[in-house]
C-alpha cells in the first residue's frame, strides 16, 4: 500500500463503510436503532484495513464526564472527538447507558456513517427524573408562581394558584402538605382575604 495521508485514507475506508443495521428496539419510543455492536461490525474492519484504531476513553474535567473516542492512523495522526456524560455516582445503569450511547455515536460521527433509517435512541441515555423528583419540582414551581403573585400583591392570582395547589394535591401533582403551606402564605400576605 502506498503512503497516504490520514484524510485520504479515511476518505478510501469511508467509501467501502456500509449502513450499520439497526438491530436493536427502543421500548420507550417504540423504535428500533443500530446498537454498538453493529456499528462496531459495519465501521472497524474496514477502519482497521485501512490503518486506523479506534479507542475509547473517560475523562473528569471541570466537574464533568466526557468519553472520548480516538481515530488513530497508522502515522500517529489522530482525530479525538467528544461526548459529555451524566454524572450519576449514584446510579451507574444511567452512566453505563450513556456510555454505550455515546460510543455509538461517536463512532458513527467519526466514520460518517449513519444507520439503515432514523435512529431515535436518545432515551436510554437520558437521565429520566423519579416520580418524587418530578412532584418536588412540579411543587416548588407552583409555590414560586404563589410568590410571584403575592410579591404582586394579585389577591385574584394568588387565590387562583391556592385552589389550584389543593386541586394538585389531591390529584398528588404536588407534595402533601403543598396545600396547607399555600394557604399560610395566603393567609399571611393577605390577612383579610379568603383562601
Amino acid at each position: 500500500m502506498t503512503d497516504m495521508s490520514m484524510n485520504e485514507a479515511l476518505i478510501a475506508a469511508q467509501q467501502e463503510i456500509r449502513f450499520a443495521k439497526q438491530d436493536a428496539k427502543n421500548p420507550h419510543f417504540n423504535s428500533q436503532f443500530a446498537s454498538f455492536q453493529s456499528v462496531h461490525h459495519s465501521v472497524i474492519p474496514v477502519l482497521n484495513k485501512h490503518g486506523f484504531s479506534v479507542i475509547f476513553t473517560t475523562i473528569f474535567e471541570g466537574g464533568l464526564f466526557q468519553l472520548l473516542a480516538h481515530l488513530t492512523y497508522r502515522d500517529g495522526s489522530k482525530l479525538v472527538s467528544s461526548f459529555p456524560l451524566p454524572t450519576a455516582f449514584d446510579r451507574p445503569q444511567v452512566l453505563g447507558s450513556a456510555l454505550s450511547y455515546g460510543k455509538r455515536y461517536l463512532l458513527m460521527g467519526l466514520a460518517a456513517i449513519h444507520s439503515t433509517a432514523d435512529d431515535d435512541d436518545g432515551n436510554a441515555a437520558c437521565e429520566q427524573p423519579t416520580a418524587a423528583e418530578k412532584t418536588s419540582a412540579v411543587t416548588e414551581k407552583a409555590l414560586a408562581k404563589l410568590t410571584d403573585a403575592i410579591s404582586a400583591s394579585d389577591i385574584d392570582e394568588a387565590n387562583k394558584l391556592v385552589a389550584l395547589i389543593k386541586l394538585r394535591e389531591s390529584e398528588k401533582a404536588v407534595a402533601k402538605g403543598t396545600a396547607a403551606r399555600a394557604v399560610k402564605m395566603f393567609s399571611e400576605a393577605f390577612p383579610s382575604g379568603d383562601a
